[in-house]
């Protein structure tokens, strides 16, 4: 299931954009929220909930005004670089299960490769989730970038590296 919403321009469907005037984004969520909240009864109506590996993801957050942008792909703060990664397994194991080790969508793959029984490529850089969750603490650092500003606006490229307590920000200036 891949939903778009919360995307700019944000305009959510009614009810949400009565109910959410004024705070467009907010109305997205909510109604992106049900969408996500239909699909897991209809899973349930089905018995199909337990057997279903569920995992939940944004590829990006937003600024929100936050040090100046509204949106995202302009800058690499943890506003638009950390993003929820949930994990719901079969029969819900590990369930309320929480990793503070930085993860990333790199994780992913792995994480579904170990999960229907497969073996990821040796090269991979990404490591499964749960063998995080089983206690791994692998030193992390989770790289991004973005070729936005030079792309779209003539500015420089940005690159990050976050750590679970710190995070550079390679920029043009400080």
């Amino acid at each position: 299931l891949h939903l778009f919403e919360p995307h700019a321009p944000y305009a959510p469907p009614e009810p949400f954009r009565s109910e959410y005037a004024g705070r467009e984004y907010d109305g997205e969520i909510a109604a992106a929220d049900a969408v996500i909240g239909e699909f897991v009864r209809f899973l349930k109506e089905k018995n199909l909930y337990d057997d279903t590996t569920i995992i939940f993801l944004s590829d990006h957050g937003e600024g929100l005004g936050d040090h100046g942008e509204s949106q995202h792909g302009i800058f690499l703060y943890r506003e638009s670089i950390r993003v929820p990664l949930v994990l719901k397994l079969p029969g819900s194991k590990k369930g309320g299960t929480r990793v503070a080790t930085p993860v990333g969508l790199i994780d992913v793959f792995p994480t579904v490769a170990q999960i229907v029984g497969a073996d990821p490529p040796k090269s991979l850089v990404g490591r499964s989730l749960l063998a995080i969750a089983d206690g791994e603490r692998p030193d992390r650092r989770i790289f991004s970038e973005t070729m936005y500003p030079r792309i779209h606006l003539g500015l420089s490229d940005l690159v990050s590296l976050a750590d679970a307590t710190h995070h550079f920000i390679d920029a043009p200036s400080p």
